[in-house]
């Protein structure tokens, strides 16, 4: 490929290595680079944003104006699959194309060129980190954690109806979110049961480990999930003893608060190849 001068070039291939380069260039230097992933962060402190949302039900096609999320909830089994939940709300509910046809029986949605064959969708692989709060998040692997970790997020928001002559809300203003962490314990030590006597702050990181990405500055990338997440125990730590099962166990509830390491309550990362973009 001739480039016409100087300048920074892309390619939408992704190459394994680059063997030689053909053709001739008078650049005095030539530096190849390129990018094995993406990685996207979100912040208890990150902007609130809204989408229009369409959708085909089988029959009807329907548009969902100013769409936003109050409620998100991830659930982490170790004896099944990852489940990801999201509740909203939305201005409007408006019918797509013609009402008077019948039958309705074909989407009338335009398709957006979003990336569906490169979610950062991981496998059965979790990983658990529990640090001192003075310390530094993800750096000691707890092998404790137990059965499931479940993180839930309640972001509402404030909906408005001003007189606009209309009957939709026409402002909406998004309130503090709260994000509270359900775990469960194998109990062999007293480690945790001593951080909720002393009612003492730390991290619980969980990352959620997919395909292989790339390894940049010696650490190693994973498509995926990843949760950091400065936790207090909030006033139950729920031991508990069951003749049923082997040992005895707990199931404590867990509530974040700010960290200014993380500048939020709770960051989530995601991990995938292919760049979020969307043909709009």
């Amino acid at each position: 490929m001739g480039c016409p001068q100087n300048g920074t070039y892309y390619s939408a291939n992704v190459y394994s290595a680059i063997t030689s380069i053909g053709g001739t260039t008078n650049a005095t230097t030539l530096v190849i680079t390129g990018v094995f992933g993406w990685w996207g962060t979100a912040t208890s402190e990150s902007t609130r944003q809204t989408a229009v949302v369409e959708h085909f039900d089988g029959s009807a096609s329907w548009v969902h104006p100013f769409t936003y999320t109050t409620d998100g909830e991830m659930t982490i089994p170790n004896k099944g699959e990852v489940k990801l939940s999201l509740k909203g709300g939305a201005q409007d509910k408006i019918p797509i194309g013609d009402r008077t046809t019948n039958p309705l029986n074909t989407s009338r949605i335009a398709s957006i060129g979003a990336p569906l064959a490169d979610m950062p969708v991981a496998g059965w692989q979790t990983q658990v980190w529990i640090d001192s709060i003075t310390g530094t998040a993800g750096a000691t692997i707890s092998q404790d954690v137990d059965e499931e970790i479940k993180v839930a997020i309640k972001a509402g928001v404030d909906p408005h109806w001003t007189f606009v002559n209309s009957q939709n809300l026409s402002r909406a203003y998004p309130m503090k979110p709260d994000c509270a962490v359900d775990v469960t314990y194998d109990i062999i030590n007293l480690l945790q049961f001593e951080q909720f006597r002393q009612n003492l702050k730390q991290y619980l990181v969980a990352q959620i480990i997919g395909e292989f990405l790339g390894i940049s500055a010696g650490t190693i990338y994973y498509k995926g999930w990843k949760w950091t997440l400065p936790v207090r125990y909030d006033g139950e730590y729920g031991q508990e003893g069951d003749p049923n099962k082997g040992n005895v166990f707990a199931k404590p509830k867990l509530t974040t608060e700010y960290d200014a390491a993380i500048g939020g309550s709770f960051k989530l990362e995601i991990f995938t190849r292919q760049p979020p973009t969307y043909a709009l």
